[in-house]
């Protein structure tokens, strides 16, 4: 099982592990975009804007990040997450496949050293469905020690038993 779920996210990881390059128009648009959007997060209080400090902090995130579901029969659901830096701000692509569902998510990666918040930005190609809004909360992560705790927001698991938020689900499995 451990294998199977290895192999599931190598794979993920590699399907994912590309930046995207954004033009100078689009570069523009997300700096107004962030401005006005300071004032209106529901957790501008704990995330300041991401100046050259917080960038430096937000680097011990970037990397890739994997959780796994199973439900026997033939469940499964593998979330994907990998967080990188663009153009100096900090974006993650999330990818969720496995029962009848295939998102692709670019989000805003908001926060310091110990916590981040993934902030809905945009659907990626080939995504299936459009529930999310702009800066939505999919999921918070918090870093104690070397454990991710998550906290769901939008993005959740099929499971019930993992549904509660303040648990370890991801792990990181790649710089």
């Amino acid at each position: 099982m451990r294998k199977v779920l290895i192999i599931f996210l190598t794979i993920g990881v590699i399907f994912t592990s590309g930046c995207t390059k954004s033009t100078e128009i689009q570069n523009n648009t997300n700096k107004s975009d962030d401005a006005s959007n300071s004032k209106t997060s529901p957790h501008v209080n704990t995330i300041s804007d991401q100046t050259d400090a917080n960038n430096v902090n937000l680097n011990e995130w970037v990397g890739d990040y994997g959780f796994y579901e199973f439900c026997p029969p033939n469940i499964n659901m593998m979330y994907g997450i990998n967080i990188y830096k663009e153009n100096g701000c900090y974006f993650a692509k999330i990818n969720i496949d496995g029962f009848q569902t295939i998102k692709r998510i670019k989000a805003k990666v908001l926060g310091d050293q110990d916590v981040i918040h993934l902030d809905f930005e945009t659907y990626l190609p080939d995504s299936m469905g459009d529930d999310l809004s702009k800066d939505d909360v999919l999921l918070s992560f918090k870093k104690v020690d070397s454990e991710i705790f998550t906290n769901w927001g939008k993005i959740e698991p099929i499971l019930p038993e993992n549904k509660g938020s303040g648990k370890v689900y991801f792990t990181k499995v790649k710089e």
